[in-house]
C-alpha cells in the first residue's frame, strides 16, 4: 500500500499545475449558492433533487429531504450468494433513438463516453491523494 500511495503522490507532483484550475471542474453547491445562508437564497427544486446541479447538495443531505433509515446487516455471519450468470446479449429493448436493438448491439454501438477527461481525472486524483496524505498524517 505504501508503494501505491508513493506512486500516486509522485504522479501528482509531476502533473501540470493548470490541471486543477476552477474552470476545469464543475462548481460545488456552495460555489453556486445552493442552500447557502439563512434563509437560503437558492433552494433546491424538490421535483428534480436528484438531477444536476441540485444533486450536488442533495446527495450529501439526503436524510434531510427524503425519509431514510439505517438498516443493520445483523450480528450473524455473512452468507455467500450463488452465482448464476445469464447471457443477456440477445435481450431486446428500444434504444433512446427509437431503434429496437439487443444488448450486444448496444455495447458495440459508438456512444459518448461517461469517463472523465484527463483534466478531471488528474484533478480528482490530486484531491484524493491530498486527503489520503492528511488522513495518514493525522492517524
Amino acid at each position: 500500500m505504501k508503494y501505491i500511495m508513493l506512486g500516486i503522490v509522485a504522479m501528482t507532483l509531476t502533473l501540470p499545475q493548470s490541471a486543477a484550475t476552477a474552470e476545469d471542474r464543475p462548481k460545488t453547491a456552495a460555489e453556486m449558492g445552493i442552500m447557502q445562508g439563512s434563509p437560503p437564497k437558492r433552494l433546491i427544486d424538490m421535483s428534480k433533487w436528484d438531477k444536476g446541479p441540485d444533486n450536488r447538495w442533495a446527495f450529501q443531505h439526503i436524510s434531510e429531504i427524503i425519509p431514510t433509515a439505517n438498516i443493520s446487516r445483523g450480528s450473524g455471519p455473512t452468507s455467500w450468494l450463488e452465482r448464476t450468470p445469464l447471457d443477456l446479449s440477445d435481450l431486446r429493448f428500444e434504444s433512446p433513438d427509437g431503434e429496437e436493438i439487443n444488448v450486444q448491439k448496444m455495447l458495440k454501438k459508438p456512444t459518448r463516453t461517461a469517463l472523465p477527461s484527463f483534466t478531471e481525472a488528474t484533478s480528482s486524483l490530486k484531491s484524493t491523494t491530498t486527503a489520503c496524505a492528511r488522513e495518514r498524517v493525522s492517524s
